[in-house]
């Protein structure tokens, strides 16, 4: 079973030659340095979708770290086990 696939997409061009030169510069291809970039935002992105959800709880815990995020979350499965 194949496990990439292959997507095109649009990109400004100082975006490419930058991308081009950073992969190089890393010992990646543009693939890997694309897959690395996305698996980075979609991190963050699901970080802020926790934050965000966080702060709308009663008592408004302000999460500001995915580190703080980590240690609720390592609290919450403790008082759970417990």
């Amino acid at each position: 079973m194949r496990r990439n696939v292959v997507a095109s997409v649009s990109l400004p061009a100082e975006i490419v030659r930058e991308s081009a030169k950073a992969a190089k510069e890393l010992g990646k291809s543009r693939s890997e340095l694309v897959a690395d970039a996305m698996k980075a935002y979609l991190s963050l992105h699901k970080f802020r979708k926790i934050q965000a959800k966080l702060q709308q709880r009663p008592g408004r815990l302000r999460v500001t770290s995915e580190a703080q995020v980590d240690r609720l979350v390592h609290e919450y499965r403790r008082e759970k086990k417990g």
